[in-house]
């Protein structure tokens, strides 16, 4: 969120701490964390048909909200009129492709902060959530290919993390930067997750012993390097670190899950705080501020009232638990 704001927001007000907050970092750990939760999601399922529907009701109701409440919204701040904002085949095409989680195809509404904002794209975003959803429908095929073919051995995860690094790096240095991120170029990512998950009691107790190295690893790549080889894995270590050896992070869910709606609300406050030039008047703290905390509201509500009724009990339960 932070890193969208230093860049949404028009002039220098954020260009001292904008080298500092990146969104590529932000989302490769989001996929780090995803290939472990969905690994432990699918191991602890019965059925394929239960894995599925428990990602399905994670992921859609918030998404389709968010598209269809912002796609309505913003008919109010268009340069069109009404009539002509919601007869436009411009509207239309981007409420169908972004329904389908083809936000690429059509990021912008008609009218919508097109000559205001740094760009007109709506929620940029969203670009990850198809990456996700399609990981999801990988992970159980690359579970099976593993069990039946290498016996469930790390050696399988490896081979894709290779593949994935390969992919990502003929692409990127092709020009083809927007399509080396997608899948499987992000899958080395997911992979990290997947590893941490299903070699946890092995990995755990090395956690000091490999976070300096991966922390040395990640800023030479990150900095110095034109090619992506251990920086996957060497996030995968760091994410680990962060996550068992800060305990008070552990009860940092113990109100709500507003990850979620943090990420897809964020991006059109952002650039409706832009459109009112709000940075214009306040300075940066004070909108800083403003933003997150318009989006933590929408977060909780996301949460409280549309996530919330479409996740099992048993999740709720184990949110709840955090409490006592």
């Amino acid at each position: 969120m932070i890193a969208h704001i230093a860049v949404l927001v028009p002039g220098e007000l954020y260009s001292e701490i904008q080298p500092y907050f990146k969104s590529e970092i932000a989302i490769h750990a989001f996929f780090i964390l995803s290939g472990f939760l969905v690994s432990k999601s699918l191991a602890h399922t019965l059925t394929l048909r239960k894995y599925f529907i428990k990602r399905i009701r994670r992921i859609v109701p918030a998404y389709t909200f968010v598209v269809i409440f912002f796609g309505i919204l913003l008919s109010s701040v268009s340069q069109f009129s009404p009539t002509e904002y919601f007869s436009s085949a411009q509207f239309w095409k981007y409420m169908s492709v972004n329904l389908l989680y083809q936000n690429y195809l059509q990021p912008c509404l008609p009218g919508v902060f097109e000559n205001t904002n740094t760009m007109c794209a709506v929620n940029g975003a969203l670009w990850t959530i198809k990456i996700e959803e399609a990981f999801y429908l990988l992970l159980p095929f690359l579970a099976f290919l593993n069990k039946k073919i290498f016996g469930k051995k790390w050696l399988f995860y490896l081979l894709v993390y290779i593949a994935s690094i390969l992919f990502f790096n003929i692409l990127n240095h092709a020009g083809l930067h927007r399509f080396a991120k997608q899948l499987p170029g992000s899958l080395c990512y997911f992979s990290g997750g997947i590893v941490a998950f299903h070699f946890f009691e092995k990995i755990i107790p090395n956690l000091k012993l490999l976070f300096l190295p991966a922390i040395l690893i990640f800023l030479i790549e990150y900095f110095f390097s034109d090619f992506v080889i251990l920086r996957p894995a060497a996030l995968t270590v760091i994410v680990l670190f962060i996550a068992y050896h800060f305990s008070f992070l552990n009860r940092f869910g113990k109100y709500g899950d507003f990850t979620y709606g943090t990420y897809i609300f964020h991006f059109p406050i952002i650039q409706l705080c832009v459109w009112f030039s709000l940075h214009t008047y306040w300075n940066r703290w004070t909108l800083m501020f403003f933003i997150i905390g318009i989006t933590l509201i929408c977060a909780v509500f996301s949460w409280k009232v549309i996530e919330t009724k479409f996740i099992s009990r048993n999740y709720l339960q184990r949110i709840e638990s955090l409490d006592r």
